[in-house]
């Protein structure tokens, strides 16, 4: 994923000449990549059931975890989240 363009994965993990146009759903406007300062960790889905742990608050033990990116439009903020 390219951090600051108007661009997002295609579906495959890859370089740029996998990267495709994303448009704003609601405006047609621009979508770009939203970033967190201060070096916070992105959040993950995680398929499967939700199961409670003690030191955790969740069990992530053994499953299939996805990044998740937000992306806002530029024109009306607009913001969609994808999975990788």
């Amino acid at each position: 994923m390219m951090v600051g363009t108007y661009c997002m994965p295609s579906g495959t993990q890859g370089e740029s000449d996998d990267m495709q146009l994303l448009k704003c759903a609601k405006c047609g406007g621009a979508m770009v990549l939203e970033v967190t300062h201060g070096g916070n960790v992105p959040p993950e889905w995680v398929a499967g059931k939700l199961e409670r742990s003690f030191w955790t608050g969740v069990n992530t033990k053994g499953r299939t975890r996805h990044t998740v990116a937000t992306y806002r439009c530029t024109a009306c903020g607009y913001l969609e989240s994808y999975t990788e």
